[in-house]
């Protein structure tokens, strides 16, 4: 009788712990499940004010039916300079590394050359928007000036993106007042375009020389060919056609 006692003393035990172990398991899961709410709810919280949200959807709209809101913030973002990360979007270096080579008219000129990402992106009402630094900065621009109607236009830039006198360059400088609103074929041709161009009036380089603007753009381009990348028929007179050195402007 003593033993059959014994044994229903520990079965009683035994249930007992089972359930206490039940108990806290499902403590822990209901903890567990708050804090997966809390994180979804902060995660919620920093896309509602303009931070990326990972796996947002692409908004895909034309920028003409974006919402107020979406404007007001890259227009903040861009405003400060300042990227999710501390660092500048841009920097603002002179557009002529050597000034005292280049017309005078561009000694002054500056581009606002992207520092990292060539991209921004906020988030709005669960969806991503994202465009290149230098259209957003164009968009704001044709925004600001009441010629949104032109945002579908190219945005073509009037400068050489930190001076290639071939008219390319892998950074594209973001500052509005070198990006105008053209079609492709005045934005391709603004890329051959040799800008000023250095003249000898005389045979052999000899006498002084000038700058001659040789752009035919409207607005004007904001480019110059350096003097020792233009080679002329005159630099070697005496030489067969064939050895001739002649402008090449691609």
């Amino acid at each position: 009788m003593s033993s059959v006692n014994q044994n229903k003393k520990s079965l009683n035990k035994r249930k007992h712990s089972e359930s206490e172990s039940k108990s806290s398991s499902d403590s822990d899961e209901k903890n567990n499940s708050n804090s997966n709410n809390n994180n979804n709810n902060n995660n919620s919280n920093r896309s509602s004010s303009g931070s990326k949200k990972k796996n947002a959807p692409r908004n895909t709209e034309n920028p003409n039916d974006w919402p107020d809101q979406v404007w007001e913030k890259f227009s903040s973002k861009l405003a400060g300079n300042v990227n999710s990360k501390g660092e500048k979007y841009y920097i603002i270096e002179k557009m002529c590394p050597q000034p005292e080579d280049a017309p005078e008219c561009l000694r002054n000129e500056v581009c606002h050359n992207p520092r990292g990402a060539t991209a921004i992106t906020i988030c709005s009402n669960g969806f991503e928007y994202q465009r290149p630094l230098h259209r957003m900065r164009f968009l704001l621009r044709l925004r600001e000036t009441g010629q949104s109607d032109k945002s579908e236009l190219q945005a073509s830039h009037l400068c050489m993106n930190r001076i290639n006198w071939r008219g390319r360059g892998e950074r594209q400088c973001t500052n509005p007042d070198h990006i105008v609103p053209e079609d492709d074929v005045t934005n391709k041709s603004r890329q051959r375009c040799a800008g000023w161009i250095w003249i000898y009036p005389n045979i052999n380089h000899q006498g002084s020389g000038y700058w001659y603007p040789s752009c035919t753009h409207s607005p004007v381009c904001l480019r110059y060919s350096p003097r020792t990348s233009v080679p002329t028929l005159l630099s070697q007179p005496n030489s067969t056609t064939e050895e001739r050195e002649i402008i090449v402007i691609e």
